[in-house]
């Protein structure tokens, strides 16, 4: 069985090898990288849970976002800004999805209103209002996690929905027109989408979660720069692998 820390560690190194095929375009890497978004999105909503407090919580997001901007935009673009919004912030609109599905579902009258935060944050980030690293695939993801957790069919089925949704809507789309009798080519994923395949191994990671914090050092020091590492290891390993690398 596994803890959310150990679970973070996991994510964090298939993170880091994950960025570093994609600077080598290493396929082999991006696959086992694939691992890790949907174990971050996971543990966003298991730390929305467990957090003594929601408002320092998506302060510290809201925070890393910012300071990850021009790290990720350095590492993706070798350009000081882009107009993409990294990581930090798919998963900060993440635990404000979260965050007000739970607050609606509590209340008799505002309960048939919960899915209304997931479908304005999935439409601003699929239209692009607000253009994110993963997208509208991170707010799918995590409206999977958290209504079917404790059911495994539904939990991978719609886990493989919003890892290959852009993949599938092609699809869709293209069965109606042929329904409609246009000829048409059917978009077949290529390599790359068939590696996001690898993104189901965390499932199984998720599956053994045992529900306990894990290790946390003694002194409340030690705790905290801990606590804050896991934060601070994407813009600082972003930095290192841009001046490595290029």
């Amino acid at each position: 069985m596994l803890s959310a820390f150990v679970l973070r560690v996991i994510a964090l190194l298939s993170m880091l090898v994950d960025h570093i095929g994609y600077i080598l375009d290493f396929m082999p890497f991006r696959a086992v990288g694939r691992i890790a978004f949907p174990l971050y999105v996971y543990l966003i909503i298991n730390g929305y849970r467990h957090t003594k407090n929601r408002t320092r919580y998506a302060f510290r997001l809201t925070v890393m976002a910012f300071v990850s901007q021009i790290p990720f935009s350095l590492f993706e673009t070798q350009q000081i800004w882009q107009p993409k919004w990294n990581v930090m912030v798919t998963l900060l609109l993440i635990l404000l999805t979260v965050w007000s599905t739970d607050m609606l579902s509590r209340k008799k009258t505002t309960r048939y209103f919960a899915l209304l935060p997931a479908v304005f944050f999935f439409g601003i980030t699929y239209f692009s209002v607000i253009l994110t690293d993963y997208g509208c695939r991170g707010i799918l993801l995590a409206m999977v996690f958290w209504y079917f957790e404790k059911k495994p069919i539904l939990l991978w089925l719609g886990s493989f929905v919003s890892i290959m949704f852009y993949y599938l809507l092609s699809i869709a789309k293209f069965s109606a027109l042929a329904l409609l009798g246009q000829t048409v080519i059917f978009p077949w994923p290529d390599l790359w989408g068939w590696v996001q395949l690898f993104s189901l191994l965390s499932l199984s990671l998720i599956q053994c979660y045992n529900g306990k914090k894990g290790y946390t050092p003694q002194n409340p020091t030690v705790a905290k720069v801990l606590q804050h590492s896991f934060y601070w290891f994407y813009p600082v390993h972003l930095l290192i692998l841009y001046f490595i690398f290029y």
